[in-house]
């Protein structure tokens, strides 16, 4: 799901296979900034479908441990 939502978001910047043509690199470059995009939308639609199946808080901890392993932890601080 996530990939067919991040096609439009590249069509939207007008990031196509062919832009990267001329690039020394441009095929990969080109996997790269999809990869970069792709990996936010899975994380938004996680938390949308786990809400949407009453599942949020499983789900948001899932995510708290996810960005906490990528060093983002500092943003997530337990509350009383």
């Amino acid at each position: 799901m996530s990939v067919r939502v991040a096609k439009p978001i590249l069509n939207f910047f007008h990031l196509y296979p062919d832009t990267f043509q001329n690039i020394i690199g441009g095929k990969f470059l080109y996997w790269i900034i999809r990869i970069l995009i792709v990996f936010p939308v899975y994380q938004v639609l996680l938390l949308f479908f786990g809400t949407l199946f009453l599942q949020f808080r499983f789900f948001w901890n899932f995510e708290k441990k996810i960005l906490s392993r990528m060093g983002l932890k500092r943003f997530f601080k337990e509350q009383d």
